[in-house]
């Protein structure tokens, strides 16, 4: 799928974009720059950051299809000793260029760069007219590194797949698979329903199960990740902010379907899946369930909330002998599954319960 520029504009116009016409400034010219160029290009230190060694070792070889534009200030000779091309963005990819040995004619071919034209005032100081161009320098400086939108995960996403990337592939199939869409990347029907906190959702595809790359692995993936979206509907699917499937509560709900799968047993496992599926809505919504839990341990937080609230219930219902999850039942969850995550995310409450569990055994 594909629209023109102009088609776009009217799509984002009904949506709200109302700046109104017009443009100010002076264009920048585009020229190629030989290596003797190059060479001669300037940096002034005063607004310009120094270059990483470890950053641009990172880039590799040169890469002629990568290398866009530097943007270039030209001080005319009337600047004297401080006259000629200084780099305001893009000095790692000169240097870059300069040592890869890539010879170019400075006219079909050669380091890109485009060029801001400064002027000089006669009827200014010398100093006057070079604070201008230096305050020049620095707010295109700063425009340009300031103003650059970071692509998102989902951006470097829809991009590795087009490329290939085995990953990215996977979890745009498990997405379409799921009728689940974030920012335009993954299931293209009408019934999508929208991520949000994708990053949390991420995590759940790269970090919550078996992460080998085999054909066997990803279908056990993808097949305990569909359990547990199926878990999800059952409990927010059709609440009021259940149009919405929040990453970082799913992420919670796949964790919570592993641990009543893999953990649990007999009565228990059953009496603890239909509380949550008829109260967990009830007492949490989605940005409630979580809220606090930002971090990466987010599920096991998130978990040991929702066993407590079940205890607190169970227990207020049936009083004493109530099917709740306590320590002995933790532990065994923890050894059955040999999930180290079912433990209690603060070591030392785990500490606790592992040591009245097995006082209560022995």
């Amino acid at each position: 799928m594909s629209r023109t520029i102009e088609q776009i504009l009217v799509d984002i116009k009904a949506q709200g974009y109302n700046q109104l016409p017009g443009f100010h400034g002076k264009q920048l010219k585009f020229e190629f720059a030989t290596r003797e160029k190059v060479l001669s290009n300037k940096v002034d230190e005063q607004y310009q950051r120094m270059i990483s060694v470890v950053k641009i070792n990172s880039y590799g070889e040169c890469d002629l299809e990568l290398l866009i534009p530097t943007v270039i200030s030209r001080r005319p000779s009337e600047y004297d000793d401080v006259a000629g091309d200084y780099v305001i963005d893009g000095q790692n990819k000169e240097v870059i260029y300069l040592n890869s040995g890539h010879q170019g004619d400075g006219k079909t071919s050669g380091c890109p760069e485009m060029i801001m034209e400064q002027t000089y005032d006669a009827s200014k100081t010398f100093e006057e007219n070079y604070r201008y161009v230096l305050k020049q320098e620095a707010k295109l400086f700063y425009s340009l590194n300031t103003i650059k939108k970071k692509l998102t995960k989902v951006d470097e996403l829809r991009a590795e797949v087009i490329i290939g990337e085995p990953l990215a592939v996977e979890i745009e199939s498990i997405m379409k698979q799921l009728d689940l869409v974030c920012d335009r990347f993954g299931s293209s029907s009408k019934t999508a329903r929208e991520v949000k906190s994708f990053a949390q959702f991420y995590y759940v595809i790269t970090a919550d199960y078996n992460n080998e790359k085999n054909q066997l692995q990803q279908i056990i993936r993808s097949t305990k990740i569909s359990a547990g979206y199926s878990l999800w509907k059952k409990i927010y699917g059709e609440v009021p902010n259940g149009e919405k499937l929040h990453g970082t509560a799913f992420r919670a709900i796949c964790f919570l379907r592993r641990f009543i799968d893999e953990g649990l047993t007999n009565g228990i496992q059953e009496k603890f899946e239909e509380w949550c599926i008829s109260n967990l809505a009830k007492q949490f919504n989605q940005e409630k369930l979580v809220k606090g839990f930002g971090s990466f341990d987010s599920p096991r937080w998130t978990l040991y909330r929702i066993i407590s609230k079940y205890n607190d219930e169970m227990s207020n219902v049936s009083g004493k002998g109530a099917p709740t999850i306590q320590a002995g039942r933790l532990l065994k969850a923890f050894q059955i599954s040999g999930e180290k995550r079912f433990a209690h995310p603060d070591e030392e409450e785990w500490k606790k319960i592992v040591a009245k569990a097995e006082k209560e055994k022995g």
